[in-house]
């Protein structure tokens, strides 16, 4: 009798260790693919570099914050059917008494597209030039 509860031990071990190999799959391997990219563009790249900050009229004028919004929104599609590429912009008055008085633009690029990311450096840099000329003739 205890030889036959010795050897239905091992039979079941025996049992329960071949199911145990069987049920037991090799990890799967996951490929890994790398797409090329422009490495210097990317390091160039940072929140600094896609913001700018305008400083405009101290008092209230609301023809003046239309035709710059106007203004900025003509270059955004101008620049937008040069380069046929997705980005966006914020504009975000951030005065502390007139909140109009200063301004952040933030050009917010497709990440996937490194023309988008020359897109919005064409397109802040348009307002840099378009900010300089308003300087000369309306922000004294």
């Amino acid at each position: 009798m205890l030889c036959n509860i010795g050897s239905r031990g091992l039979y079941l071990t025996t049992i329960f260790f071949l199911i145990f190999i069987s049920c037991k799959t090799p990890t799967p391997q996951i490929k890994e693919y790398k797409h090329s990219s422009n490495i210097e563009t990317k390091q160039e790249i940072t929140n600094e570099n896609l913001t700018r900050t305008y400083r405009l009229k101290k008092y209230q004028d609301f023809d003046f914050e239309e035709r710059f919004k106007d203004k900025v929104e003509n270059i955004y599609q101008k620049t937008y059917q040069e380069y046929q590429a997705l980005f966006t912009y914020t504009l975000i008055p951030s005065g502390a008494i007139y909140s109009f008085s200063d301004v952040i633009i933030n050009c917010i690029p497709d990440k996937k597209s490194s023309k988008a990311i020359k897109a919005c450096s064409s397109f802040l840099n348009s307002l840099d030039e378009y900010y300089n000329t308003l300087k000369i003739r309306e922000l004294k």
